[in-house]
């Protein structure tokens, strides 16, 4: 099975040879600005300004303007050619290059994809280093940098200092407030954690590679890491409810796709079927590919907002 990555999917042009974020920002149609603009409402005789909000419009080179938000007084807008070109120098150093670029929600969240330069084998296995640069014009992000290691064979994602899903200590966050400044250090630290991410990875693969696990054992891992209460497992469906009716089906049919994972009915299993390293990538490709469109499922992952099924899944293997 061909799958591509999520900003393959969700780009307009996922392939980028820039070698420098104006230029990449120019070609990703991402070379526009945001201004912030008084907000008003409605008085008795004349428009008045409401105090301490602003709103984030967009400004396009056609001279056309689109609203993206409303913000706080403390707001500070940060460019997209502006604050992706403090990536620059590691792609002057060449320790990643340009790969994609794009926008979610009509310019709201805006990010950028930098591949490391080599692929490398974990446990036999093809994988892939991303350094994940985004930030949003509407106040639902900072502006933030995390690593994203890929499994090459299906395109699965590992979520960003997968170590531990509670502590983000491996990602780089730098909110829209009126002091922030980016610091190069902070970068050149992320870029230190995103090397220790792979090495970890490298060696939990290994370890669970090692680990065989039965397809009865499966059965029992899945459940747990989509569990269900005992009364919507157990009970009958006459005595459920719609809405726990609909939630077992949810849940009846991630355990399901995460079988046939297993069995090799998506072809990319066939180097792992047997192990833990193999059960975790199931439910990583489930997560990652089943159930949503792909764009949808694209836009979680540039997100980071289905790290807790990955990170659970993880858990129960012990590591």
């Amino acid at each position: 099975m061909t799958r591509r990555a999520p900003w393959q999917i969700i780009s307009k042009k996922h392939e980028h040879t820039s070698t420098s974020a104006v230029s990449l920002m120019r070609e990703a149609g991402l070379d526009w600005k945001v201004e912030l603009q008084d907000v008003y409402t409605p008085g008795k005789y004349d428009p008045l300004v409401i105090k301490d909000k602003y709103a984030t419009v967009r400004k396009n080179n056609d001279n056309t303007e689109a609203v993206l938000s409303v913000v706080g007084g403390r707001y500070k807008v940060f460019q997209n050619e502006d604050i992706f070109t403090s990536l620059d120098f590691l792609v002057d150093s060449g320790e990643a290059r340009y790969t994609s670029a794009g926008e979610l929600a009509g310019g709201k969240v805006v990010w950028v994809v930098m591949e490391l330069p080599d692929a490398v084998k974990v446990a036999g296995d093809p994988h892939a280093g991303y350094l994940l640069a985004r930030t949003s014009h509407d106040g639902s992000t900072a502006f933030e940098l995390a690593p994203i290691i890929s499994r090459l064979g299906c395109t699965n994602q590992i979520a960003a200092s997968f170590r531990d899903a509670r502590k983000r200590n491996g990602v780089y966050s730098l909110r829209h407030t009126t002091n922030s400044q980016i610091q190069l250090s902070d970068i050149r630290n992320i870029m230190n954690i995103t090397y220790e991410d792979f090495n970890l990875y490298s060696q939990m693969a290994s370890k669970l590679d090692g680990i065989l696990m039965s397809d009865q054992y499966f059965k029992n891992y899945v459940k747990k890491v989509y569990p269900l209460p005992s009364k919507i497992e157990f009970s009958p469906d006459e005595l459920l409810s719609a809405s726990e009716k609909r939630t077992r089906s949810a849940v009846y049919k991630n355990r399901d796709n995460a079988w046939l994972v297993w069995k090799g009915e998506t072809g990319t299993q066939e180097n792992l079927y047997g192990t833990a390293f193999g059960a975790l990538h199931a439910v990583i490709e489930v997560v990652d590919h089943f159930g949503r469109s792909d764009e949808k499922s694209s836009s979680n992952i540039l997100l980071s907002k289905d790290g807790k099924v990955k990170q659970r899944a993880l858990q129960l293997l012990g590591v």
